[in-house]
């Protein structure tokens, strides 16, 4: 039970999750350049993201034949995805969820920098 005057805290909303998924970017089709369609069975692009309970902290980008894309909150927002987990469909996915350290592993290999992420 929580003291008077504060608010219990919902796990949920703090959970550090990882995902990993295959992608097409529609820029390299005909639709719309800015979309991405996330097809399970496309090896070509992968595309992971780090959620600090409802929100991206970061995000990659690998393509196999241009640089890593590496992304954070707070700075790369405008580039970054804009949903919240929960309506990303990411949770449902079988196979998407990746662990911490497959994640960090690939962030610190592609040049990115490791801090304590905090809810």
């Amino acid at each position: 039970m929580a003291s008077a005057g504060s608010t219990p805290i919902n796990p949920a909303l703090h959970a550090q999750r990882y995902f990993k998924l295959p992608f097409t970017s529609k820029s390299e089709s005909t639709k719309n350049p800015t979309s991405l369609t996330f097809n399970q069975s496309n090896d070509n692009a992968i595309w992971y993201a780090h959620f600090n309970g409802q929100y991206i902290s970061r995000q990659m980008e690998i393509h196999p034949n241009r640089p890593p894309s590496l992304l954070l909150a707070g700075k790369d927002d405008l580039q970054m995805c804009e949903l919240p987990l929960e309506l990303t469909g990411l949770t449902q996915k079988k196979g998407a969820e990746i662990t911490e350290k497959e994640f960090d592993n690939l962030w610190l290999h592609y040049g990115g920098q490791l801090k304590q992420w905090k809810p």
